[in-house]
């Protein structure tokens, strides 16, 4: 199982990667002023007129025999960057180097601050936001307009930069542990492409494929992956390393509760004994009635409250990988070769008002965890020293937002407005307004 998901990752790895090595190459990568990532900048070699858009991660090859090198290296909202130079005393075939891009004046003036903590982000009518993530510095919108599916990309003065009809109806965005952003529907996930111009999915992948050999993998360092495995009704989960090299694997970490793995696995063998009469036939009594009843909603009660998953997120920074152990009530510290580091103590998943979820802040990797009250929620950030949280937002405007994310400093969330319904819309509000 292992190496199948090492190949499946490897080969889609190789295809969004790809280019052919002659004399030398260089392997770049596109970042903003920040040091994010630029995804599908579009870089052209003044040479060859070979045209090389940078992956999700804004990494790119460019592969040369004649110098000096003569780069045009361009993004929607910056400035386009020139570069030349050659390559002297070098015995290496690859080169490694790394390109800053600056936004272009005119988008920087364009952006507007508002006075309210709370900001509706793209604000259009009749406009659906079934899902948003981050491309780069901007955003991307999977919207429903006038019963019409769309992608939209927009910059961060929320200018619309792109939009696209899809053929397909989605449900949302999903990114695997190679930073490959996903569209998935029903029972096909889509690997977004964009060539800086419009957006192409050409690569359909059926989702069962993609539940068994990708979504396993929850993150990727230079050599290793990091696989999750789920057990006993979802009570159990095994982190386990899969070197990139050779294939061997080792546990990272266990985490199991094996007094409710019990409980389950005799819940779950009581269920199967438990007689219920089939309804199909004409004629039954009664009790066959109430059995069937009882049979169901013993059913339910076991999906819905026995069978719920461990929460135990493991999430990757930019020098260590953190796995949030709450059944042990510790957060336990991996270095990038899943060797362990240390550990620390946590005691925020004890009080009543925890939501049963952490996120991990794009771009300046702090962790905040949530919690809720009668569907107020509060957002605190969580020291990745001893666990201690710090300082806490909450969402005092909307009750019950969905699809918290946090980037640079601000908290992003989709809420649907009581008024209308049928339309989510996104919010934001920065962290430290208070």
């Amino acid at each position: 199982m292992c190496k199948k998901i090492y190949f499946a990752l490897f080969n889609l790895f190789l295809f969004i990667n790809a280019s052919a090595q002659t004399t030398h190459t260089i392997k770049g990568k596109i970042l903003d002023e920040t040091g994010t990532a630029l995804p599908y900048a579009r870089i052209i070699d003044q040479n060859s007129k070979i045209t090389t858009l940078s992956n999700q991660r804004g990494i790119f090859h460019v592969s040369f025999k004649n110098q000096p090198v003569s780069l045009k290296i361009s993004y929607l909202g910056y400035e386009t960057l020139d570069t030349t130079f050659t390559l002297e005393n070098t015995t290496s075939d690859t080169i490694f180097c790394s390109f800053k891009l600056k936004p272009s004046v005119n988008e920087l003036s364009t952006i507007t601050v508002s006075s309210k903590p709370y900001h509706q982000v793209y604000q259009t009518t009749n406009l659906n936001i079934l899902d948003y993530t981050f491309f780069g510095q901007n955003i991307l919108l999977l919207v429903n307009y006038k019963n019409e599916y769309q992608i939209r990309l927009m910059d961060q003065s929320e200018k619309l930069l792109s939009r696209q009809q899809l053929q397909f109806k989605p449900q949302g965005f999903v990114k695997d542990c190679l930073g490959i952003l996903h569209i998935f529907s029903k029972d096909t996930l889509y690997p977004v492409h964009f060539n800086s111009e419009f957006f192409s999915f050409p690569d359909a992948i059926p989702i069962e494929d993609y539940v068994e050999f990708i979504e396993p993998c929850v993150t990727s360092t230079d050599d290793f992956f990091a696989l999750q495995y789920r057990t006993d009704f979802n009570q159990t989960i095994q982190y386990i390393s899969q070197r990139k090299m050779d294939d061997a694997y080792g546990l990272i970490r266990l985490i199991t509760d094996t007094e409710q793995v019990e409980y389950v696995l005799d819940y779950a063998e009581e269920l199967n004994l438990t007689f219920a009469p089939s309804m199909v036939g004409e004629i039954y009594q009664q009790s066959d009635i109430r059995a069937a009843r009882e049979k169901f909603q013993d059913q339910v009660f076991f999906d819905l409250v026995v069978t719920k998953a461990v929460y135990a997120p493991l999430f990757k920074t930019s020098n260590a990988l953190f796995v949030f152990d709450h059944l042990a009530d510790s957060c336990f510290v991996f270095n990038h070769q899943c060797q362990p580091i240390r550990q620390f103590q946590l005691s925020y998943h004890l009080q009543p008002e925890w939501a049963n979820k952490l996120i991990l802040e794009e771009g300046n990797e702090r962790v905040f965890a949530v919690h809720q009250v009668n569907g107020i929620f509060s957002i605190s950030e969580v020291n990745l020293e001893n666990g201690i949280l710090k300082s806490k937002v909450t969402l005092e405007e909307h009750t019950y937002p969905e699809k918290i994310k946090i980037r640079n400093g601000w908290i992003y969330y989709l809420h649907h407005e009581p008024i209308n319904s049928g339309f989510n819309k996104l919010f934001r509000v920065p962290i430290n307004q208070y």
